[in-house]
């Protein structure tokens, strides 16, 4: 194939390019004493590359028969899978971590992938070249376009399109269950290297979804009948010919960007943009050009579909299967306390040691989400055992429990494993520790239910030119949801069908309702009257941390080092260990650095100025962390000594008592107080609010006509002087003055500048 044959040629530049620096680094050619060319110093020669046809899927076979094959045209979909790397060691990637998670929710094994590639086969696929179904011309008005391909593929068989995303991988997935890079085998085939769990290097066309491909290929010459596999998507750090394809300058602002998070909000300038959706049969379909940035550009889209018919231009339902969530271990119950209940992880974890030391749930301060095998013969007592939720245990009594190797995984557990009941009947619990059992207790019944198996609904439609789209869920079969039904919380099976398609959109969590809600049944053609609107909506600036979102930035605090070596020492503890988190949140409480309000943590001054203050940046990044956590590893292994450990730490905290004692910058950090706290909750104003925004921002319909949208300005704005605008930052000298909603602030905030002035 074309992808191939490029890929041996870079293999060979490559090769000979090593011989070269080989050459170099011996002083020039490599020549013995006479100055002979040295034969025992010359490149070996590669294997032969196997013959590889190559034909063109657009053009019919002469006669419509090749190789006693009958082809035949086809115009229908043209499927398309999509891969992320493929876990070669489960053991590894599953092992109850802050990534086990994601791994499992994006990734499959090598027996899945192997499974999908037979499957596919067995069901009369074969691969095309994505570039062989569309093709580029240019139009009528000069432009270029997209224009599809008729395919002409064996009789009975159909088009299937394969891609694989990070191709290239960070070395730190090597202690996650990923071979580390592609390689030449000696065979002059593409392999794969990585190390095993026992720490071998291991290199293998078994192991990486690349090598397998072409394994499969291979043994089946007629799923791959043109010469196409795959398409290669070189995307993150470590690229396959041993080159870094994203900026250490993206790394750096993505972690600047997040220690200064307070800094960015508050001199964040909201701006308007508008977005076009229409209603057809009570349901709401939302352009998929996404969002306009000028009213009038929103208006002329607007103009185009009112009073034209929309009509449904494709349906899909695709069906799917949802595990039971896992069990808890501290960090997360800590976190869906904090996102459910609002409590912090102090309170969580005094409720949680109450509920042990009552014998109500095992031991709290874990950090494994599975349990170990011999627990699995008891589980069966500590259901029966369990008052109130017999509803739920009944339909498994008398049945075999199920063992599944996401809850029972003697390898994951250390010296304890999940939190889960004892079995003990709970009595006279006050409401919170009434909340956390059941949490506890329900998460502990549901793994032993089925998967919730559901359907996705996707639809398209169009008005004129404009595309819409719109999603839904069904719940076919509720499985585990079963245990969380008649809670009144966001965790329900589905929204009820009675409830309206929502009209209208009101929150940041629109996408994901529409996902959850149920649609009518629409038919691919069907067409109709229907109601466009235009709604002006306002850019947010990022998100406060909450005490959820915090807890699990600290587990995975890896994800801002950018030294794959420390990032992989972070991967096991992050920040804190479980235990521990909850103490250092409420020692950065305690000292005045953070600031509740509501559910959001908010830096304070003093927070903001002492991070300033530091100039040391080592003290401020998880780096430092990832960098002790690697010796007491290399202590705990013997390639390091404890004394040398201790030696450096004195060592580093004397330097940097002298650099303070030589600063003479007469640098202040702002003291804040627990009265000052009390006003700045009594002078909180009101800054206009998402709400004000939406009701400011009014909808054109189809009854309108000649109208589209018309926002109105916030009725509260308050007064302002333009005069400073454009002149430069009194405080940073770099930027000049922006006008904002409320505020006047520096066009250099990005980059840490904290002068914001609020309107008179």
């Amino acid at each position: 194939m074309r992808r191939f044959t490029a890929l041996l040629l870079a293999a060979l530049m490559l090769l000979s390019l090593a011989a070269c620096g080989q050459g170099a680094s011996a002083g020039g050619s490599a020549q013995n004493a006479a100055g002979d060319p040295t034969p025992e110093e010359e490149a070996p020669e590669l294997p032969e590359p196997e013959p590889y046809e190559i034909s063109d899927p657009t053009v019919m076979p002469e006669g419509g028969v090749r190789d006693g094959v009958t082809y035949a045209a086809y115009d229908g979909i043209v499927e398309h899978l999509f891969f992320h790397p493929v876990v070669a060691y489960p053991e590894l990637a599953f092992d109850g971590d802050a990534q086990a998670n994601g791994i499992d929710d994006y990734m499959v094994t090598v027996d899945e992938y192997n499974k999908i590639l037979q499957s596919v086969y067995d069901k009369g696929y074969v691969l095309v070249d994505i570039g062989d179904v569309w093709s580029e011309t240019t139009g009528e008005d000069g432009q270029p376009k997209m224009v599809r391909n008729t395919l002409y593929l064996p009789e009975g068989k159909k088009p299937l399109i394969l891609s694989y995303d990070d191709t290239n991988y960070y070395e730190y997935m090597l202690a996650n269950g990923f071979t580390y890079k592609l390689v030449i085998g000696e065979d002059g085939k593409i392999a794969s290297w990585g190390k095993d769990p026992q720490g071998n290097e291991v290199t293998s066309r078994d192991l990486d979804a690349i090598p397998i491909l072409d394994k499969f290929v291979e043994e089946h010459l007629d799923f791959s009948p043109f010469g196409a596999k795959g398409c290669l998507s070189l995307t993150g750090y470590q690229g396959i010919l041993g080159y870094r394809t994203q900026t250490d300058q993206d790394v750096e602002w993505t972690a600047e960007r997040e220690a200064n998070r307070q800094k960015e909000i508050d001199s964040f300038v909201p701006e308007p943009y508008w977005v076009l959706s229409t209603i057809y049969r009570d349901t709401l379909f939302t352009a998929t050009k996404g969002k306009f940035t000028t009213k009038e550009e929103g208006e002329q889209a607007f103009a185009t579909i009112a009073d034209k018919p929309f009509e449904v231009t494709g349906v899909s339902k695709k069906k799917g299967n949802e595990a039971p969530p896992r069990l808890f271990d501290l960090t997360s119950l800590q976190v869906e306390c904090n996102r459910k209940f609002s409590y912090s992880a102090e309170t969580t974890l005094n409720l949680i040691q109450s509920l042990y030391e009552r014998k109500l749930t095992t031991y709290p301060r874990v950090d494994t989400q599975f349990l170990s095998d011999d627990i699995y013969p008891k589980c069966a007592g500590i259901l029966t055992g369990m008052r109130g939720y017999e509803q739920y245990i009944q339909p498994l009594a008398g049945k075999k429990l199920p063992k599944s190797k996401r809850v029972f995984d003697t390898s994951k557990v250390t010296d304890h494993h999940a939190i889960i009941p004892t079995g003990v009947p709970a009595s006279a619990l006050s409401d919170m520790e009434r909340n956390v059992y059941d949490l506890i207790a329900r998460r502990f019944i549901a793994v032993f239910y089925p998967d919730c198996k559901f359907a996705t609904t996707t639809v398209l439609g169009k008005v004129e030119d404009v595309e819409f789209k719109v999603s839904g869920k069904e719940i076919l079969e509720p499985g585990w949801r079963t245990i969380y039904a008649q809670q009144s919380t966001a965790t329900q099976q589905q929204i009820s069908t009675s409830q309206p398609n929502n009209p209208q959109p009101s929150s940041d969590d629109d996408d994901k309702q529409d996902e959850e809600r149920t649609l009518p049944t629409f038919v691919k053609g069907e067409s109709g009257p229907h109601t466009p609107t235009l709604t002006e909506k306002w850019t947010t600036p990022p998100k406060y941390y909450t005490e959820a979102t915090l807890l699990r930035a600290m587990e995975t605090a890896g994800k801002f080092v950018d030294d794959e070596t420390l990032r992989a020492a972070l991967k096991e503890n992050g920040i804190g260990r479980p235990s521990s988190r909850a103490g250092i949140i409420e020692t950065l409480f305690k000292r005045h650095y953070i600031r509740r309000e509501r559910k959001n943590l908010i830096a304070t001054a003093t927070g903001i100025e002492l991070i300033d203050i530091i100039h040391e940046e080592l003290l401020k990044s998880c780096e430092l962390t990832g960098i002790w956590e690697k010796k007491l590893r290399d202590i705990e292994h013997k390639k390091y000594e404890a004394a040398d450990f201790i030696n450096e730490l004195k060592q580093q905290v004397t330097e940097i008592v002298y650099d303070v004692l030589r600063d003479n910058s007469n640098r202040r950090v702002t003291i804040t107080t627990d009265e000052d706290l009390k006003k700045a909750k009594k002078k909180k104003t009101a800054a206009p609010k998402k709400a004000a925004a939406k009701s400011a921002a009014t909808s054109s319909t189809a009854s309108t006509k000649n109208a589209a949208a018309s926002p109105q300005p916030a009725t509260s704005e308050p007064s302002a002087d333009d005069s400073i605008i454009g002149t430069t930052c009194p405080v940073c000298g770099k930027g000049t003055i922006i006008k904002g909603k409320t505020a006047y602030g520096c066009s250099n905030w990005k980059n840490g500048c904290t002068y914001r002035v609020a309107f008179k």
